[in-house]
């Protein structure tokens, strides 16, 4: 066994065919673990912070393991930000999490001084870090702490919109067909859905100015360091994989709501929605929603997830709760 330390973006970006790899084969398959999402963040946001990315590698240099760390004075903490990082985690082959957690928490020990402390946000309450770590972690005699930080939620598709229907509860399927029939009333209703490189290139300007008008709290969002040129190569990083789409509303030639999704093995990520005010009274989120939903169904997704926080129009569409943790450790003086 041993530990490979990455500390340049050079040599993450060449690692990234045999992490994403590892991705695929961990129990917390996710787009927010990919070596692009992971490389992207840094560039954009890292510039206060030491890479500190450590590669697990067997006896065959085989890699099995992958901790997205970087650090910054007497913290070492996941290459993530709640601004934009919706999960964050270990990246670990399915089977072989207690080996890696063994070996992590000996290097641990031997590598960090005693004021360094870990910082891990926004870890799924059904990962096995929260199962396996903090139980390993007391018997090695360190302090930790977990905290609930917030909920996402999402659903398990069926194998038929109809069906998808007919889960809902009667209230909010009558109320989303009601809606649906309103939007589709309206002369020059125009949706589309756009996925290939030229066109997300095309679209994320429109996207970035439209979200700035949604809401004085979107506008100063943009207004965030590093925030415009993540998005920009995030999307059209993710559009040459085939893992993003935008849902475009128009109503005649004005434009209504842009969804952003991520598409990634077989579930849906609704990544973030922006519209006009003009047209708030015809809901064109949830109209898009409800598109997004009915096509990830036809495409044979597996699961829809609405990602961080508490927004009413989740559990709308029927989305169940899930905790996010936060999760703290240090040696214990």
């Amino acid at each position: 066994m041993r530990i490979e330390k990455i500390c340049s973006l050079e040599r993450l970006v060449e690692v990234r065919d045999e992490w994403n790899a590892l991705v695929k084969s961990s129990s917390q398959n996710c787009i927010f673990l990919t070596n692009e999402w992971f490389c992207t963040w840094f560039d954009s946001f890292g510039e206060s912070y030491q890479l500190y990315v450590l590669l697990f590698r067997d006896q065959k240099n085989r890699l099995f393991g992958a901790a997205p760390l970087m650090k910054a004075e007497g913290r070492v903490q996941f290459m993530a930000s709640n601004e934009v990082t919706d999960y964050c985690d270990f990246i670990i082959e399915w089977g072989r999490e207690e080996d890696f957690f063994r070996i992590f928490l000996e290097y641990w020990q031997k590598e960090f001084e005693q004021k360094h402390y870990l910082h891990l946000i926004n870890i799924r309450e059904e990962s096995r870090t929260l199962s396996l770590l903090p139980r390993m972690a007391a018997k090695s005699h360190f302090k930790q702490t977990i905290l609930e930080a917030e909920v996402a939620s999402g659903l398990d598709l069926p194998l038929t919109y109809e069906d998808y229907l007919k889960n809902l509860v009667r209230k909010n399927r009558h109320e989303l067909l009601r809606k649906q029939r309103k939007i589709e009333s309206q002369r020059g209703l125009n949706h589309k859905r756009v996925n290939d490189p030229e066109g997300v290139s095309e679209n994320i300007d429109l996207f970035i100015e439209l979200h700035r008008k949604s809401s004085s709290s979107k506008r100063e969002f943009w207004k965030k360091k590093g925030m415009e040129p993540f998005f920009r190569t995030i999307t059209a990083l993710f559009s040459t994989n085939g893992w993003i789409e935008f849902n475009v509303l128009h109503f005649q030639d004005d434009l209504a709501a842009m969804l952003l999704n991520f598409v990634y093995h077989d579930e849906i990520y609704f990544y973030n929605i922006a519209f006009n005010p003009n047209y708030a009274q015809f809901s064109p989120g949830i109209y898009l929603f409800n598109q997004s939903i009915r096509r990830a169904i036809e495409d044979n997704k597996r699961r829809a997830d609405f990602l961080r926080g508490r927004e009413k129009y989740k559990y709308y569409f029927g989305a169940e709760e899930c905790k996010i943790m936060d999760f703290t450790l240090s040696k214990k003086r």
